[in-house]
Protein backbone atom coordinates (compact mmCIF):
# COMPACT_ATOMS: atom_id res chain seq x y z
CA UNK A 1 0.00 0.00 0.00
CA UNK A 2 1.44 3.27 -1.10
CA UNK A 3 0.86 6.55 0.65
CA UNK A 4 0.64 9.27 -1.23
CA UNK A 5 3.30 12.30 -0.42
CA UNK A 6 0.19 15.06 -0.70
CA UNK A 7 -1.80 13.40 2.26
CA UNK A 8 1.80 13.36 4.52
CA UNK A 9 1.98 16.75 3.50
CA UNK A 10 -1.68 17.63 4.39
CA UNK A 11 -1.45 15.43 7.49
CA UNK A 12 2.03 17.50 8.62
CA UNK A 13 0.57 20.89 8.14
CA UNK A 14 -2.92 20.23 9.46
CA UNK A 15 -1.12 18.77 12.51
CA UNK A 16 1.37 21.55 12.43
CA UNK A 17 -2.00 24.04 13.17
CA UNK A 18 -3.58 21.99 15.94
CA UNK A 19 -0.27 21.99 18.01
CA UNK A 20 -0.19 25.72 17.70
CA UNK A 21 -3.44 26.24 18.69
CA UNK A 22 -3.16 23.50 21.53
CA UNK A 23 0.62 25.40 22.55
CA UNK A 24 -1.34 28.70 23.06
CA UNK A 25 -3.09 26.96 25.76
CA UNK A 26 -0.67 25.57 27.46
CA UNK A 27 2.13 26.76 30.29
CA UNK A 28 5.54 28.11 29.05
CA UNK A 29 7.18 24.61 30.35
CA UNK A 30 5.03 22.40 27.82
CA UNK A 31 5.70 25.11 25.28
CA UNK A 32 9.30 23.54 23.79
CA UNK A 33 7.40 19.83 23.38
CA UNK A 34 5.21 21.74 21.09
CA UNK A 35 7.76 24.04 19.18
CA UNK A 36 10.11 20.90 18.27
CA UNK A 37 6.87 18.80 17.18
CA UNK A 38 5.84 21.74 15.22
CA UNK A 39 8.91 22.66 13.96
CA UNK A 40 9.75 18.89 12.44
CA UNK A 41 6.13 18.51 11.23
CA UNK A 42 6.31 21.48 9.27
CA UNK A 43 9.74 20.91 8.05
CA UNK A 44 8.15 17.60 6.97
CA UNK A 45 5.46 18.86 4.55
CA UNK A 46 7.50 21.69 3.79
CA UNK A 47 10.22 19.91 2.30
CA UNK A 48 8.10 16.99 0.76
CA UNK A 49 6.10 19.88 -1.13
CA UNK A 50 9.12 20.95 -2.37
CA UNK A 51 11.12 18.10 -3.47
CA UNK A 52 8.87 15.41 -3.92
CA UNK A 53 5.73 16.98 -5.76
CA UNK A 54 6.60 19.90 -7.61
CA UNK A 55 10.41 18.87 -7.83
CA UNK A 56 11.51 22.48 -7.10
CA UNK A 57 13.71 24.31 -9.64
CA UNK A 58 15.29 26.63 -7.09
CA UNK A 59 16.26 24.84 -3.69
CA UNK A 60 17.74 27.95 -2.27
CA UNK A 61 14.38 29.85 -2.09
CA UNK A 62 12.94 26.47 -0.74
CA UNK A 63 15.55 26.75 1.68
CA UNK A 64 15.07 30.58 2.36
CA UNK A 65 11.81 30.47 2.99
CA UNK A 66 11.88 27.13 5.29
CA UNK A 67 14.28 29.05 7.70
CA UNK A 68 12.24 32.19 7.72
CA UNK A 69 9.62 29.42 9.30
CA UNK A 70 12.18 28.50 11.83
CA UNK A 71 12.89 31.65 13.04
CA UNK A 72 8.99 32.15 13.46
CA UNK A 73 8.62 29.39 15.38
CA UNK A 74 11.28 29.61 18.17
Amino acid sequence: MKIDSRIIEKAAYFLSLVFVLVWAATPESVQVIFKFASYIMLSLGFFMSGYLDRKEKNPILLVIAWVVITVNIF
